[in-house]
């Protein structure tokens, strides 16, 4: 790492840490009166949850849980990498400070419980999974920590696609069902959020997640919002520099295309993302049949 890179890792650490500071000093003076001190999202690694993340941890107050210096989340039993939510988790979070979590927690009895318990609407974020499919493909062949990235890396871009989706079609197909289902049954408010529309239109979107959280989703609240946002998630960068970029200016963003599958997608491809996941496709809203 040269003297350039060095110093623009450190000034963006001290940005971060001093953001982050000033937002629990802010809160502690009561500058802020939030209805929530969590605001938790639900969504699959590479559907935006980060972006999303990002966005409300830029309302003045919040910190992001897991990615602030000041926002260590116990996981003792380490239930998150099992996309599991547990009591210790939640328990964790300070409530006389303000903290957005994104969860990769899959739908089940005891996730609802813990929910309702701790009284956390619930925001699920979905993306059509034949996009999502390649940002994740790309995103192992860029993190080394990953235990398919030397397997990925050796063959081409259409095995590599194929062995993407047996490792994961079936189990992201389970999770979004779970949700969609269940979603209207939560003891806690639940929205539903597509990633598509996000990329279209980014501040409607926000205003109703801002609405749903219970906060006056003022222009000037949303303007504030983008503006802090833009300032420090910079999307010029790299998937290497975004992976590599240290506390809240941490992204995962690589391209976010809408429909990149159908330039990448051949009919091996298609024939078997049906055979594992066509279904989901349809409950989600992104086909009306299998014919695509």
């Amino acid at each position: 790492m040269n003297i350039a890179s060095t110093f623009k890792r450190k000034w963006a650490t001290l940005r971060s840490v001093t953001y982050d500071l000033r937002n629990d000093v802010g809160t502690r003076l009561g500058r802020w009166r939030y209805p929530h001190p969590i605001l938790y999202v639900a969504g699959l690694p590479k559907s935006g949850t980060t972006w999303l993340c990002n966005l409300l941890s830029c309302i003045p107050g919040y910190n992001i849980g897991g990615s602030s210096y000041f926002r260590h989340l116990s996981d003792p039993d380490g239930c998150l990498l099992e996309h599991k939510l547990c009591r210790d988790v939640i328990a964790g979070i300070p409530r006389d400070r303000y903290t957005v979590v994104k969860f990769h927690t899959y739908y089940c009895e005891k996730t609802h419980e813990i929910l309702a318990e701790y009284d956390l609407p619930t925001v699920v974020l979905i993306r059509d999974l034949r996009d999502m499919m390649i940002s994740r493909y790309h995103h192992i062949l860029k993190d080394s920590q990953n235990r398919y990235h030397k397997q990925y890396n050796e063959v081409s871009f259409e095995e590599g696609l194929l062995l993407s989706f047996d490792h994961a079609l079936p189990e992201y197909r389970d999770w979004v069902k779970g949700w969609i289902e269940h979603l209207d049954t939560l003891r806690v408010p639940g929205m539903l959020v597509k990633y598509e529309e996000m990329r279209a239109d980014v501040e409607r979107v926000l205003k109703e997640v801002l609405a749903f959280y219970g906060f006056e989703a003022t222009d000037a609240l949303v303007k504030h919002i983008l503006t802090r946002h833009d300032r420090f998630y910079a999307r010029s960068r790299s998937l290497e520099a975004n992976l590599a970029a240290p506390g809240r200016t941490h992204s995962t963003f690589r391209k976010g295309q809408i429909g990149e599958w159908r330039e990448c997608y051949t009919d091996a491809h298609k024939q078997r993302f049906k055979e594992l996941a066509g279904d989901v496709l349809i409950a989600a809203g992104y086909e009306t049949d299998n014919d695509w």
